[in-house]
This record gives C-alpha cells, sequence and structure tokens, in this order.
C-alpha cells in the first residue's frame, strides 16, 4: 500500500460481549442482560467469535444499552490507563450495538416481541451450541488515522456484518418462521444514521470523540488552529479534560521538570550568546512543523526524500498527537517521528512532554545518547528518570507510585543509539512493541514514541503498521512568525537591525530547517547592516562563516594587548584546529560527547602543547577548557548519566552538525596539506615521500559514512573548488591508498584500541571514499589500485568487510557503489546487503546475479530498504523449495494443465508440506508462492492446490490475510466455498481497487461467492475517494466508472506509466469514465492531455474517433 492509510492497522481489541461487560461493569454480560423479563436475541457477528450477548424481546434491552452509552462519559472519565482506553472502546461498540437494534426496532416494530427463545435455544446459547466462528476483531473505532467520517465506512462493515448474522441466527429460532426480514441497505442506512446522532451526543461529553471529529474538519480551519497554537497548548487542554482527578503526587516533579522546558531558551549554551542576542523562549520560538503521515508497509521506504515527497503533506500536528495519545493503537506499538538534522525533533519532544497533562498522562523523555545502548527498554527508562529525580526508582515502582496514569515514553534520538560503539539496533523499534505489548497485558498501557534521523531507518526493522511521521521544512508563513518571535526577543537590544521574513526566505533551502533558520538570524545579526550576502549561501558557507565569526572574536576580544594580524591568525587556526579534534574526538568515538580527560589526552596526541604556552590569570588550567571555552555552540555538563563516568566534565556539541562540518572542513584542511606536500615531493630529485600520520590518525577509527552530513559537506567543499585543486586532491588520494598497507602504526592518539585491521580497513574506506568525491564520475579502480587485475580492489573489499564493525558496513557498503571500473558515491539511500555490495564492487558479476536474485525472492515488494529476516530451519528450507517452482517450472499449459513435469514439482511440495506439522512458511514466502499460483493454481491437480493452500496459505487468524493471497482467493472463488472463513478475511481487510477489479471480473464466474463482496467493496471504495498509484490497471477505466470519486486519482496513476496504460484505454472508455467527474480538475486535464499526447498518432474510427475528438475539446475547453 506504500503505506498510505488504507494499510491495515489493528485498531481494536474488544468483542461486543467484553464491551457490554466493561460498562456494565459486572462479570458476565449475559447474566446481567439475562436479568431482564421475556425472552431474548443472541447477537452474533462475523466480527465475534463468541456469543455475545442477550436482548430482551420487549425492548428493554434497547433501552438497555442506550442507558449503557448514556452512562459511559461519567465512567470513562473517573477511569485512567488501560481501563480509560477499554471504557472508550466499549462505548463506541455498545453505541453501534444500539444503533443497530434501534434501527431494527424501527423496521420490525412490534414484531420483534415475537423473538422469543425457546427452552432448546437458551440451553444451546448457554453451552454455545449456537456459536458461529470468525474474527475476534470488533467495530473499527475512529483514530489519529481515521476519523469520525473516514471510519464510518467500517462501521457500516459492522452494521451489515450484524444484519447477516441477525438473519443467518433469527432464521433459525422457531419463533421467526414465516417472518419478513428487514432489507439491509435500509437497515443499516438506518442505523448509520442513528450512529451519527448518538455519537455527536457522546462527543460533546467525551474529549477523545470530539477530537475525532476535529481530523475532518476543512484543512483552512486545521491551518488557523495550528497558527493559533504553534506550542501544541491544545494537546494539554484538550486531553486534561479526558479525565477526573489531579496528578499522582509522586511524579509532579517530573512534570514540573518537563514544564521548564518552555521556559528556557531555543538556543541553550554555557557561553553568551554572541554579541549580546537574546534567544528567543521555547514557548515564544517554537513553530510546530508540518509533518507527512505514513503506516509502515513491506514496500515502504522510510529513508527516502523522493518516496516521501509523494504522500500528502499536513500541518494539524497538535490535532494528530492528541488523536493518537487518545486512542489505544498506540499503546501498542510506537510512534516514529523522523527528521534530517537541525529539523527540530529533540525540541518536539521537550515541548510534548511539557505539553502533556499529568493528571492523565505520566510523560518520561528519555535521550538515548545519555543511556546505555544495552540495556532495555524499561531500565533505560529508569535511567532518565534518574537522571531527573536524582533517585533511583525500578520500573515496576514508577508504575506503581504513577498509577493509574497512562506512561508516555519519548525516546529521542534513535540515530544516536544506531551509532553506540558495538551495538546493533536493527531490532529495536520491534523490542519497543514487544515491550509495550508486555505492559497492556500487565496493566500499565505506555505510548513510545520514537526520533530518529530520516537516513537511519534502512538500518533498522519497522513492524507493518507502525505510524511513522515525518517533520518537513518550514514554509514561508511559519518563517515569519518565527522571525516575529526572534525580533521581539531582541527589540530591545541597541543596534539590533529587525530581520524579515523575505530576506531568509531567500535562503529557504537553509531558513526551511530550524536548527539552520536560528544560525542564519545569528549570522544576520553578526553581519549587521551588511544583511546576507547578494549570493546564494549553502549550508556548508553558513556554518563556515558561523565558525569564522565566533572563532575571530573569541581570540582578539580575549587578547590582552593587540598581537597583529598574523599572530591573530595563527591563533584563530589554532583554534578551529582543536575545534576539529573535539568533534573528532566525538565522531571517533561514535558518541554525541566526549569526556575532559578523553579530550585531554587527544588534543595531546594530535597537537602537543609546548610547556610554556602563555595562560592567563583565571584562565582553565585544563587544556580542555581552554579549548571549548565561551563557544556558544558547545555545552558543558558535569556528568551524572549512566554511559558516562559520574562527576567527569563532558562536552558536546549543542547539534551533531556543527561536529559533523568541522571533520568535514578538518579532513579537507590536512587532505589539502599533504595534496601541497605530495606536488612539491614529486619535483624533488630523491626520495617523494607523504608524511600522512595525522591524516592517518584522523581516519583510522570510522568511515566518514557515520556521520549523515559529513559526506554531503565534504561534497560541497570539494565541488567549490577550482578544478586544479580538486585534481590534485584526488592524486593525493591515491598515493596514500597504494601505500596505505606498508605501515599500521599505534601512535599517541588512540580513541579506539588498537586492532590493526579495524584501522587499515576505515582508513582505506576513507580514502576510497574522498577520492570517489574528488574525481568527477568517481574514482577508476584502475587507477586507484595501479592497473592491476582487479586483486587490489577484490582484497581492499575483503578487509573492509572483516575490518569494519558490521553496523558500520551498512551505512558504507549503500553509500560507495561501482558503475563500470569507477567507484562512485551513491546519489540515492537505496540500501543494499553488504555481501551483495560486496560483490558489485569487486567485479564479481556472476556472485552479485546469485545474491541479488536471491534477495529479489525474498524483498517482493520493497524498492528501498534491505534486512536481514531471522528464518526457521524450515522457513528457510520451505522459501528455497518455493524459489525452486518458481525456477524450474516452464509456463506451458496444455489443455489447461501445466506439464506433468512442472505439476510434479507442486505435488512435491504439497507432500512436503504435509510432513511439517504445521508450521508456517515465512511471510516473503508466502507472498512469492501465492503470486505464482495465481497463475498456475488452475494447472495443477485441484487436491494438490488446495493441499498446498490449506498447509501454506490458510490465515490462522492472528495477523489477517496476506494481501497476495487476497488476490489468489478472487482468482479462485471456489476457495471461499471450501473455507468459509476467508469470505471473513475478504471482506475485513479494507479497500483495494485491485481487490475490487479481479472481484468484478470474476463476479460472473461465482456470482454466489462474490456478490456480496463486491458490493462491499464497492461500497468503501465511494467513500475513499483515493488510490494508490502502484495499484492500478488500465482495465480500471471501465471497472471504476461506477465511482466517479476515484477516477481522478485512477487517471493521475495511470499517467505514472503512460506509454503502457494509455494504449490500452479505448476513447470511448475513457470518455464515459469521465462522465461524471469534474474534468477542470488539473489531475483531469494533465492525465488527459497525457493521453492525447501518447495516442496522437493512433487511428480511431466511429464511436472511439468521436471520443478522441471529445476528449481534445475537452482539454481545450474543460468547461464545455
Amino acid at each position: 500500500m506504500g503505506g498510505g492509510y488504507s494499510a491495515r492497522v489493528a485498531r481494536t481489541r474488544l468483542s461486543y460481549a467484553e464491551a457490554v461487560k466493561l460498562l456494565v461493569g459486572g462479570t458476565d454480560p449475559v447474566t446481567v442482560l439475562g436479568r431482564l423479563a421475556g425472552g431474548a436475541l443472541l447477537l452474533a457477528t462475523p466480527f465475534s467469535e463468541t456469543a455475545l450477548s442477550l436482548f430482551d424481546a420487549k425492548g428493554e434491552a434497547n433501552n438497555l444499552l442506550r442507558d449503557l452509552v448514556g452512562r459511559a462519559p461519567a465512567r470513562i472519565r473517573a477511569e485512567r490507563g488501560r481501563r480509560h482506553y477499554e471504557l472508550i472502546e466499549a462505548a463506541h461498540t455498545v453505541l453501534v450495538l444500539s444503533a443497530f437494534f434501534d434501527a431494527l426496532g424501527g423496521y420490525i416494530g412490534d414484531r420483534l416481541a415475537a423473538l422469543e427463545l425457546t427452552d432448546d435455544e437458551k440451553r444451546r446459547i448457554g453451552t454455545g451450541e449456537l456459536r458461529p466462528l470468525g474474527s475476534p476483531a470488533a467495530v473499527a473505532m475512529p483514530d489519529a488515522l481515521t476519523g469520525f467520517t473516514e471510519n464510518l465506512p467500517a462501521v457500516e462493515r459492522a452494521l451489515h456484518g450484524m444484519h447477516h448474522a441477525f438473519r443467518e441466527f433469527a432464521g433459525g429460532l422457531a419463533a421467526a418462521r414465516g417472518m419478513t426480514m428487514p432489507p439491509a441497505d435500509g437497515a443499516v442506512e438506518l442505523a448509520l444514521q442513528i450512529y451519527r446522532e448518538g455519537y455527536v451526543r457522546l462527543a460533546a461529553d467525551v474529549p477523545e470523540f470530539e477530537i475525532w471529529t476535529r481530523l475532518d474538519e476543512h484543512a483552512a480551519t486545521r491551518a488557523e488552529v495550528r497558527r493559533q497554537t504553534e506550542t501544541l497548548t491544545g494537546i494539554a487542554e484538550v486531553l486534561r479534560r479526558t479525565v477526573d482527578g489531579a496528578a499522582p503526587a509522586a511524579v509532579e516533579g517530573l512534570a514540573r521538570h518537563h514544564a521548564e522546558a518552555l521556559r528556557r531558551p531555543l538556543w541553550r549554551s554555557d557561553a553568551p550568546a554572541p554579541d549580546g542576542l537574546t534567544f528567543p523562549l521555547v514557548e515564544q520560538g517554537f513553530i510546530s512543523p508540518r509533518f507527512r503521515l505514513a503506516v509502515s508497509a513491506k514496500d515502504s521506504r522510510l529513508s527516502s526524500e523522493d518516496w516521501w515527497s509523494r504522500l500528502d503533506l499536513r500541518e494539524d500536528l497538535e490535532g494528530f498527537l492528541a488523536s493518537y495519545l487518545a486512542a489505544s493503537p498506540s499503546t501498542q506499538r510506537p510512534l516514529i517521528i523522523l527528521g534530517h538534522p537541525g529539523a527540530g525533533k529533540s525540541l518536539l519532544t521537550e515541548v510534548l512532554a511539557a505539553r502533556i497533562p499529568a493528571e492523565a498522562f505520566t510523560t518520561v523523555r528519555v535521550p538515548l545518547r545519555r543511556v546505555d545502548p544495552d540495556l532495555p527498554v524499561h531500565r533505560q527508562i529508569e535511567a532518565a528518570v534518574e537522571l531527573v529525580t536524582k533517585d533511583r526508582i525500578s520500573w515496576g515502582e514508577f508504575c506503581r507510585v504513577s498509577a493509574p496514569t497512562t506512561k508516555v515514553v519519548l525516546l529521542d534520538g534513535f540515530d544516536e543509539l544506531v551509532q553506540a560503539t558495538g551495538v546493533t539496533q536493527s531490532n529495536y523499534v520491534e523490542a519497543v512493541a514487544a515491550f509495550q505489548q508486555e505492559e497492556w497485558v500487565l496493566g500499565r498501557p505506555v505510548v513510545v514514541v520514537i526520533t530518529s534521523r530520516t537516513l537511519v531507518m534502512d538500518r533498522t526493522v519497522v513492524r507493518e503498521s507502525t505510524i511513522v511521521l515525518k517533520l518537513e521544512p518550514f514554509d514561508e508563513p511559519q518563517v515569519e512568525r518565527w522571525t516575529r518571535a526572534w525580533n521581539a526577543a531582541n527589540g530591545s537590544r541597541t543596534g539590533f537591525r529587525p530581520l524579515t521574513a523575505a530576506e531568509l526566505w531567500r535562503h529557504r533551502d537553509l531558513a526551511g530547517q530550524p536548527l539552520l533558520l536560528l544560525m542564519l538570524a545569528v549570522y544576520a545579526a553578526e553581519a549587521g547592516d551588511r544583511g546576507f550576502d547578494a549570493d546564494e549561501l549553502t549550508t556548508h558557507q553558513l556554518y563556515q562563516r558561523l565558525l569564522d565569526t565566533f572563532i575571530r572574536r573569541q581570540v582578539r576580544e580575549k587578547a590582552k594587548h593587540e598581537l597583529g594580524d598574523g599572530r591573530f591568525t595563527e591563533l584563530e587556526a589554532a583554534s578551529r584546529r582543536d575545534l576539529a579534534a573535539v568533534a573528532f574526538a566525538m565522531f571517533n568515538r561514535r558518541r554525541q560527547w566526549v569526556d575532559e580527560a578523553d579530550l585531554g589526552r587527544d588534543l595531546e596526541a594530535l597537537h602537543p602543547e609546548s610547556a610554556d604556552a602563555e595562560r592567563g590569570p583565571g584562565e582553565p588550567v585544563s587544556r580542555a577548557r581552554r579549548t571549548i571555552a565561551a563557544f556558544f555552540f558547545v555545552h558543558v555538563a558535569q556528568t551524572d548519566d549512566v554511559v558516562r563516568t559520574p562527576g567527569r566534565r563532558s562536552y558536546e556539541f549543542l547539534h551533531a552538525t556543527f561536529a559533523e562540518y568541522l571533520v568535514a572542513e578538518h579532513t579537507l584542511e590536512v587532505l589539502g596539506d599533504l595534496a601541497e606536500d605530495w606536488q612539491r615531493a614529486r619535483r624533488r630529485a630523491y626520495g617523494a615521500t607523504l608524511d600522512d600520520r595525522v591524516l592517518r590518525a584522523l581516519l583510522s577509527h570510522q568511515p566518514l559514512t557515520n556521520g549523515e552530513q559529513i559526506l554531503p559537506f565534504v561534497e560541497a567543499m570539494i565541488m567549490s573548488m577550482e578544478e586544479g585543486e580538486r585534481a590534485a586532491l584526488g592524486d593525493v588520494v591515491v598515493e596514500l591508498f597504494r601505500t596505505a598497507r606498508r605501515y599500521v602504526a599505534d601512535g599517541e592518539y588512540r580513541p579506539t584500541p588498537f586492532d590493526a585491521v579495524n584501522r587499515l580497513a576505515a582508513y582505506t574506506a576513507n580514502l576510497v571514499l574522498l577520492g570517489a568525491l574528488c574525481r568527477r564520475g568517481g574514482i577508476s579502480v584502475a587507477e586507484l589500485c595501479g592497473g592491476d587485475d582487479g586483486s587490489g580492489i577484490a582484497t581492499t573489499v575483503s578487509l573492509w568487510r572483516s575490518g569494519l564493525h558490521p553496523e558500520v558496513q551498512k551505512a558504507f557498503f549503500n553509500t560507495l557503489i561501482r558503475v563500470d571500473d569507477s567507484l562512485r558515491i551513491n546519489p540515492g539511500t537505496t540500501s543494499t546487503l553488504p555481501e551483495l555490495r560486496e560483490a558489485q564492487l569487486v567485479g564479481d558479476s556472476f556472485m552479485e546475479a546469485v545474491l541479488g536474485a536471491g534477495v529479489g525472492t525474498l524483498q517482493m515488494d520493497t524498492r528501498g530498504s534491505v534486512h536481514r529476516y531471522e528464518m526457521t530451519p524450515f522457513q528457510r528450507e520451505c522459501h528455497i523449495q518455493v524459489v525452486r517452482i518458481c525456477v524450474f517450472r516452464r509456463p506451458i499449459m496444455i489443455g489447461n494443465r501445466l506439464t506433468p513435469w512442472d505439476e510434479r514439482l507442486y505435488a512435491r511440495f504439497a507432500r512436503w508440506l504435509e510432513k511439517s506439522e504445521r508450521k508456517k512458511p515465512h511471510p516473503e514466502t508466502v507472498t512469492l508462492l501465492a503470486n505464482y499460483l495465481v497463475m498456475d493454481g488452475g494447472g495443477i491437480a485441484a487436491e494438490t492446490f488446495y493441499k498446498i493452500f490449506r498447509l501454506a496459505l490458510l490465515p490462522d487468524g492472528a495477523g489477517g490475510i496476506n494481501y497476495s493471497v487476497a488476490l489468489l482467493v478472487l482468482h479462485y472463488p471456489e476457495l471461499l466455498r471450501l473455507m468459509p472463513s476467508l469470505k471473513e478475511d475478504l471482506m475485513s481487510f479494507g479497500s483495494s481497487v485491485m481487490m475490487y477489479e479481479i472481484a468484478r471480473e470474476r463476479q460472473a464466474r461465482d456470482p454466489e461467492m462474490l456478490d456480496e463482496i463486491v458490493d462491499s467493496y464497492r461500497k468503501s471504495l465511494m467513500k475513499s475517494g483515493d488510490i494508490s498509484a502502484g495499484r492500478v490497471t488500465a482495465s480500471m477505466v471501465v471497472g471504476l466508472k461506477s465511482i466517479p470519486a476515484l477516477i481522478p486519482s485512477l487517471l493521475e496513476a495511470l499517467m505514472i506509466t503512460g506509454p503502457t496504460s494509455w494504449p490500452q484505454v479505448n476513447p470511448k472508455d475513457l470518455m464515459a469514465a469521465v462522465g461524471n467527474v469534474d474534468v477542470g480538475l488539473q489531475k483531469v486535464q494533465q492525465a488527459l492531455t497525457d493521453y492525447i499526447e501518447t495516442r496522437g498518432d493512433s487511428l480511431f474510427d466511429g464511436e472511439d474517433l468521436e471520443a478522441f475528438e471529445r476528449i481534445k475539446q475537452l482539454v481545450q475547453r474543460p468547461n464545455v
């Protein structure tokens, strides 16, 4: 589904019986409802696995249901935690039940009284004999993805299911014989109307229901609300009304700590701000960002900017977060918030922690860089609580003292956890989800939010149906609002020149990111009346000029006397060099901080200080302290967390991008010095040698790919160089690479333990990355390795595979690619397995083909990230057998049957499955097998086909039906007759244009099985209004013409494959499809224009010719 909202998300857990039980407050809904006089009716639907409830035949049950709904708001507000969520679900479920029975009474009236149960029927109800089987899910609720209006189709499907179950059950009662049952459409439409009215009344008293109706508001209304609540104040106001009572006293201090974040400046530093600038407080300067939203699916590419750009842009972040926290699915898996460096992810978690009301939730913000990455999730939370409260408390005790509130855990900086030394985090998100589900079972619901840089999402597994949110850059109105806050904070400062949004927006690539916007404002203040340069200002130039300004001020303003420009320049260069050492100290240790002792050792090893170095009175004794003193972008902390040594001073940049810029800049500075040395050395009469000790020391620990922005910074700086300078850098890189293996020394600079293989692997990896950037089009293997036969690069790649940490390899091998003879930097974000990239880099095309084919069979719907799957021995062997069938079968049908040889492949597989003790294949194997059976199912013996389906593909009820299996069932509807439960799986799968199209085309083949499915799909699609581009065919122009709301997005999707799709569409069919559509819509006009251009040379006659001319008129004059 590409991450769209049609991806299925489990949204409820309650059956009807459980819902009634919760609202009644008793232990047995059948007993409670059985207190009513008279007979009763058992309601059991395709959505419930149990015999649900007894309903009084005199209408008293209808009154009881309405009374339960009426009493629900008070009970909901009185409860917190898990019971609060369950009561909300129960109220909604019983609301739907009540609406159905009220509608039923409206149609049947007094005849409902005739449906009294006989004693035998009551006995059969009590023993469960009248209990039909089905899916345990009840009515889908509105939630953060699906507002009240968008959820109506799901409610309608549930009502249809109730009507069907009512007919099935009541038809078996003695009292119902001869009774005319109410028509489905009429009864459901009336029930839906009653449900709407009841929901509105309930929303007046239950804030959660009101929140979900707000999701349906017009975009302009949401935008206006967003402007009024930039700092998420609405979250506190709305969610505080969801419960009665005060916050637990034991966590009031934690809540006050979070609230204090709003009263801190946007930029926090231990040093004074430049020129006395005042940074706005968070509550003044935080701007709620725009965002895009996805539900993770198999084909989601969460690390791809291009993939995200295709999703809708949203503005009401506050509304989404409030609705997310209000819905129980938030307690089952984490919400992931992505963004680029400087997008404001951490600040968002601080504001969110401050705004979430302590009366209903207990919030803990966990800065992941400050906790031990080896600890389980609950221990990391304990460590974060200790950081704030200075009191050690276990997770269990914390839950007890904060009961009965729901816990909200904000795990900030997953990308920093990924970079932690020696730790693999590919299953961290899964571990978090497992933690949430375990806590729910224990009655302690936990909502978890994880923030991360976008780029690292190809290095972890994200379960399907996980909600992922990506923060987007500011637009111009947001920059204007931020500028007002900046000007207001600095308006009283003498000589301050107010900023205008227009001058900032000229540099929109920078101004769109909150961090860089702040840097622009600081830079503008430094520039004074000069303002910004007229030329484009790149990101690396902004950082360069900021550092120039700050270092110059620090050196010159602190000088005791005039030293002269030459000496000042030397001191500025030394200061910048030492700051780069700070950045490398963090980078090479794969941390975002460095303690004072380590930094001191690094500085002394790289740049020994002379014994007679000047040190004025009052200056810090420690060289590390002197190096970073008074830099406003460096934070100093007296460490007291569980990772750093207690009681030790540590340093970190206020944003990691500063360190990444300094690493990039200093790398090129040292490389440039070596390039100059190499040019001189080659002219010497005796011995051309290079002293690369400093560069080797710095680049022999981690590949530059470990910092997300390092290589982009390096590339931008190299691109700005003159061609000769760039060529000289490439020349020296080649020489350094060819001589790199001559020695591996353990010098005084030791940010990591000495490991000769690791040091050489990291150094050569960095040299190749630099070489690939220095040469236009990449660096050739022949030049790099001296024209050998390829063994040089092969052994080097083997060195990387053995010497680099597995987690480090992922980013490195995703970055470096080979195109013909050139090694280049991958311009995209597509990831692959290191083994596959290794084969590509060494030029082993055979192994690349073998591995690529294997990856293809295990990544059926994935165009982006590639992950290693955990597979049992059975799953591995099963997948190999299915691949063998796919490879060795011949797609030849003779007399509607495969050849005996090919049938035997399937028959052998079926016999092997019979011996497997009902073990389940891997989901990717299921997809592959189902896809092939769509083609081959009718060509093999029915017994073999059914056996394979039953043993390998039949859903087990736990995870629903696989999409490819659903398509297979629709291709062969006879499966529905053999396995009736599949019909429920298809009906509950959700709306899919592809499934509708297949069902519609097969409808005539088996109308008994498919009529209801086609009708359900059509009704659902009529209300969706959008489709996924990847799931369309040209035939849908005919198939969907009865659903005009889908035609515009269908035509837009067909444009993507226009040269293939348009020739399959006849003009008269296209004209019929747009007959009830607003052809003035931009997407329709673009599609029709594309169609005309593609079919312009086609020869038409008769109705098609007339229709084609009419289409051309619609493009020229759409209102005609």
